[in-house]
């Protein structure tokens, strides 16, 4: 609910209450409707790997069988939370857009990719989808992942 709180306050589009049932995260206010995903990752410089993400979209598993429509546009967000250095931990700052970057899909792409359980930032990566920090998110955004 973060994540959609950060996205829909960037887009303007915020609800003046969630819907918890409700068939789309957000609704801009042209009718755009967006389904928003996020994860995030502390760094653990014990492991010193790259860290593997993905997202559950078996929603999309019913939105092709036609039992739930897809929304225009899907954001996958990654919170990034910076390296612990000493033995007292830091307070993780959430709110800073800084920390953020996001994926985004338009519904079209993601039916056509095949992807009906999980999408990795792989295959993210394999459809051509580049991510952009959150702070720069924009309706341009939305219209240029096409």
């Amino acid at each position: 609910m973060l994540a959609e709180y950060l996205v829909g306050d960037i887009l303007n589009c915020l609800p003046p209450l969630r819907k918890v049932q409700a068939p789309f995260d957000l609704i801009m206010k042209d009718g755009t409707t967006l389904e928003i995903k996020a994860t995030t990752h502390k760094y653990n410089p014990k492991r010193g790997r790259t860290p593997y993400y993905r997202w559950d979209v078996s929603t999309q598993s019913e939105m092709l069988k036609g039992n739930r429509p897809i929304a225009d546009y899907w954001l996958f967000l990654i919170a990034t939370f910076p390296r612990e250095t000493s033995r007292t931990p830091r307070l993780v700052q959430a709110f800073d857009l800084k920390n953020w970057k996001v994926y985004v899909v338009s519904g079209e792409k993601l039916r056509s990719s095949g992807c009906t359980n999980y999408i990795s930032e792989s295959t993210l990566r394999r459809l051509g989808v580049e991510a952009i920090p959150l702070a720069r998110l924009s309706r341009e955004s939305l219209v240029f992942s096409r």
